[in-house]
């Protein structure tokens, strides 16, 4: 059996992942390995050498990466050199592989060209929602009755973590070099609040469809390396 170790357990892939991969070591937050921490080779040394290691960790809130972009590079680009000194291969998550001028994104940009130097690793491109974060929020919002906006011109193809911890156990293991995980739909954010509203059976016309300043394409692009999963399969197997 494989040793696997997975970081940042308790987020939303993290979690997903538990499901899924019950017999892998998870590390469970910054209260056990803070890579942002000049400790974080030392501990990670005591937890010995790994098959696989699948680094989930990241620091998602666009606006905490801009306001502090030393820990956003050392979380998700300088321990990438650190997981692979301690594993026969890496399994990195990534944005959906445009180049925003964010930090966010340029960082996981940064990530992504370490891990592609070490040729056996994997880069794995998605967009995710799950039962927390924004889908979470949106739902906890319409049951009490309070009206939200959804961006009608933010485009994504979103993927749940479901789908993707589904991947990462089944059909990655032989795989290297950089995929893409897609929904089969570009739908926008107001598109699927709606979605998401519907299967809960609340009331979209809490929904106020509005526009950002200047439209945003977070897709992650299709091509010939992708994976296409169905957007309402996902949204159906949402547990809110």
């Amino acid at each position: 059996m494989l040793k696997i170790l997975v970081t940042g357990g308790t987020g939303m892939l993290g979690t997903a992942i538990k499901k899924v991969l019950p017999d892998a070591t998870y590390l469970d937050g910054r209260s056990e390995l803070d890579f942002t921490l000049d400790n974080a080779k030392s501990k990670l040394e005591e937890l010995g050498r790994w098959d696989t290691i699948i680094h989930t960790a990241a620091f998602t809130d666009l606006n905490y990466n801009e306001d502090n972009p030393e820990k956003a590079y050392k979380l998700h680009s300088d321990t990438v050199k650190l997981l692979q000194s301690k594993c026969d291969k890496l399994v990195y998550i990534s944005a959906q592989g445009n180049h925003h001028n964010k930090v966010y994104f340029e960082s996981k940009a940064l990530g992504e060209k370490y891990t592609a130097e070490r040729k056996k690793d994997l880069i794995i491109r998605a967009n995710i929602y799950g039962d927390g974060g924004f889908t979470k929020w949106a739902v906890e919002s319409l049951k009490a009755g309070i009206e939200i906006r959804g961006y009608s011109n933010v485009m994504f193809n979103p993927l749940s973590v479901g789908q993707l911890a589904n991947f990462l156990v089944n059909d990655s293991k032989e795989l290297t070099g950089a995929v893409n995980l897609v929904a089969n739909e570009v739908i926008s954010k107001y598109v699927f609040l709606v979605r998401i509203a519907i299967k809960n059976n609340l009331k979209v016309g809490n929904i106020v469809p509005y526009q950002v300043e200047e439209p945003l394409n977070v897709l992650v692009e299709k091509n010939n390396t992708s994976y296409i999963f169905n957007l309402d399969e996902g949204i159906e197997n949402l547990k809110l």
